[in-house]
């Protein structure tokens, strides 16, 4: 057969292997800890092992193969198996509670992810968020940590919903956090609601965006981008918005709010 001589810095190789420590170090203050094989940042990457367990890394792809059909209540069953199954494992790798999670945020699930004991200390980010959505008062981000961007999202939705300008440390911040179309799309156009830029552009673009992109089917983003266009009293995008909101077929207390202000904002639209 064929051989090969690889020279390779063992030095170097092991300064590669600590990048994603050291981001979490400098950026969230987060300690490393033994990973052994695993992987910080992939999910379900190496996460699980044996026969008895392969299907859970299964169940992740069936519940987004449901999410992205329209079958919102088909996806929520299945996100809630996945949910139950990782309850058996002794170790859970973060990366795993933290796709769940998000997806439980995505499809409304907002009283499941702020209750529940498995979303721990790592996931406090995404817990705050959810609390917000099941109906209690969002936190200030601690000084020095790194607030998610969905987070400052909501901070800056709270004052469109006042019709206040929100200070602009919490738009530079909001921007500078989004990342991905579906977060710049969201930050954009929470931009236009508040300061009038691009109003005409951004309207004639709007569907063609939102079509493009997977934020009508992450239920939070929808609520934010409900509050910018009734904000810019664009009155047939915020129908169809909250139209797409109805469709996940859930009930939460920050959706009650969302309703109120579309009808103080658009009197004399059916949103039905």
């Amino acid at each position: 057969g064929m051989g090969q001589r690889i020279d390779s810095a063992l030095l170097s190789t092991a300064l590669g292997l600590l990048n994603y420590h050291a981001e979490n170090y400098y950026y969230a203050g987060v300690v490393a800890k033994a990973l052994g094989s695993g992987h910080p940042s992939i999910a379900p990457y190496l996460l699980f092992s044996g026969e008895k367990t392969r299907h859970l890394s299964e169940l992740p792809a069936i519940c987004l193969l449901f999410w992205q059909s329209g079958m919102v209540e088909r996806a929520r069953e299945w996100l809630g198996r996945w949910w139950n199954a990782l309850r058996t494992q002794n170790v859970v790798p973060d990366a795993a509670l933290r796709v769940a999670v998000w997806y439980m945020l995505g499809l409304g699930m907002f009283a499941e992810a702020a209750t529940d004991s498995l979303a721990r200390e790592p996931l406090t980010d995404l817990v705050v968020i959810a609390k917000w959505f099941d109906g209690s008062p969002l936190p200030h981000p601690e000084k020095g940590s790194k607030a998610h961007a969905l987070h400052m999202f909501i901070r800056w939705s709270e004052y469109l919903m006042e019709r206040r300008r929100p200070p602009l440390s919490t738009v530079w911040r909001s921007l500078w956090l989004a990342q991905g179309q579906d977060q710049v799309f969201v930050s954009q156009m929470l931009l236009t609601a508040t300061f009038g830029l691009h109003k005409h552009r951004r309207r004639r673009n709007f569907m063609c965006r939102l079509e493009r992109s997977r934020v009508e089917w992450f239920l939070p983003y929808l609520h934010l981008l409900c509050i910018a266009t009734a904000r810019l009293g664009w009155e047939a995008e915020t129908r169809f918005l909250w139209q797409r909101i109805s469709a996940f077929d859930v009930a939460y207390p920050r959706k009650e709010e969302l309703h109120r202000f579309l009808r103080q904002s658009l009197p004399t639209t059916e949103l039905e």
